[in-house]
């Protein structure tokens, strides 16, 4: 979760607390009408913080997969690399082999 995420989630928490404090405070109403309110506000809330999550998630997955791509990416990269490194190098082997087996030869021609 990023840090602005983390932030806004803290600041609606905190707004939701002291408005839902005030509201106890100067509610005019009955005990019920307030319960019933308050439990209205916990529920949107609820909501609410069930929406961002799914948001969040959203972002995250989003995030993961194309991280998971260019990671892929990279792989194949080095791979193909990789493989083009090694037959450069048997390439060279087997050229450095042809000499070897030439000397070897010419030894074996002069007496």
């Amino acid at each position: 979760m990023s840090e602005k995420d983390s932030n806004a989630l803290l600041a609606l928490l905190a707004g939701v607390a002291i408005g839902a404090g005030l509201g106890i405070l100067f509610a005019p109403d009955s005990g019920r009408r307030t319960r019933e309110k308050l439990k209205n506000g916990v529920d949107e809330l609820g909501d609410e913080l069930q929406e961002q999550l799914q948001a969040l998630s959203r972002k995250v997955q989003t995030a993961v997969g194309d991280k998971t791509q260019q990671i892929e990416h990279a792989i194949d990269n080095l791979s193909e690399q990789a493989g083009l490194e090694s037959e450069a190098v048997i390439e060279k082997l087997e050229a450095r082999l042809e000499q070897l087996k030439a000397r070897i030869r010419q030894g074996r021609d002069t007496p």
